[in-house]
């Protein structure tokens, strides 16, 4: 049992949730809204877990605890065997280093008034990982591994597409190496076109750095696209975790059937890009 614990690069434990209800300026009812109730999950190095669900079944406010950036009312998030969900703001800056998230919208995550430059090297500095002469070398090498050009570096967000931001986002992303690395939804806001393309540059750099990854979306066909293991969420709730062939050809849950049914059936039955 404890070498299988030592495999497990995070950890869900009856992760929960809740947020006061406020009906009003001075409401104290002590009622409350469930967002994610008793959650549990483990993460094995290299692999690639997605979470499905429709909008309001809590993806997002899990996502947020396991970045830490959100303190569950009950259970724990544990990464490389450390306990986030009780780390202070100091200990939690010194793990995101080792925990980066990519988001959905590649036109708000990046700041119009800076450079591609500083915003690759910025995280470089913080973490006191590199000096900035070596940073803005690292910067240009990561831009080519997301296959942009060093051009790239003087450049400002608005001189790129939605798809290129994308690609930047990324960059910045992997630029101190993490162990794990969280997407969620990072390709919704794309072109189908332009999807496809991201989705296959995450699959090659996962497999160049070895990352491990959480893939989010409502979209069960990049689901299958990306994940080997799947949990599929309803109301706060995980309804169902099972590998992708377990669950798109023999689903357990009502829930997911319905979202089954929902997408072409040629998906089903078709490999993956990571079954090769």
């Amino acid at each position: 049992m404890n070498s299988e614990k030592k495999d497990i690069i995070m950890e869900a434990q009856d992760l929960t949730k809740y947020f006061p209800l406020r009906r009003g300026l001075f409401s104290g009812s002590g009622e409350s809204i469930k967002a994610v109730e008793g959650v549990n999950l483990q993460i094995n190095p290299g692999e690639t877990l997605g979470i499905v669900g429709e909008s309001g079944c809590g993806k997002s406010t899990l996502v947020r605890m396991l970045l830490g950036l959100l303190k569950p009312t009950r259970g724990k998030v544990i990464f490389q065997g450390k306990d986030i969900s009780s780390m202070d703001q100091d200990a939690l800056r010194r793990m995101r280093r080792d925990m980066q998230v990519i988001f959905q919208d590649p036109y708000a995550a990046l700041n119009p008034r800076h450079r591609i430059r500083d915003m690759l090297i910025e995280p470089l500095l913080i973490h006191k990982i590199s000096e900035k002469k070596e940073a803005l070398a690292q910067a240009g090498e990561m831009l080519e591994k997301v296959e942009l050009s060093r051009e790239s570096l003087s450049k400002f967000p608005h001189e790129f597409s939605g798809g290129q931001r994308q690609r930047i986002c990324i960059a910045r992303a992997l630029m101190t190496k993490p162990k794990l690395l969280i997407c969620d939804e990072c390709v919704s806001a794309l072109d189908v076109s332009i999807q496809a393309q991201v989705l296959n540059l995450l699959n090659k750099v996962q497999r160049e750095l070895g990352l491990t990854m959480v893939f989010v979306s409502h979209d069960l066909r990049v689901i299958h696209h990306m994940c080997r293991n799947i949990i599929v969420m309803y109301m706060g709730c995980v309804v169902e975790n099972a590998n992708k062939d377990e669950l798109f050809t023999n689903p357990q849950d009502s829930y997911t059937k319905t979202l089954l049914q929902a997408i072409p059936k040629a998906i089903i039955t078709q490999r993956g890009a990571n079954d090769e």
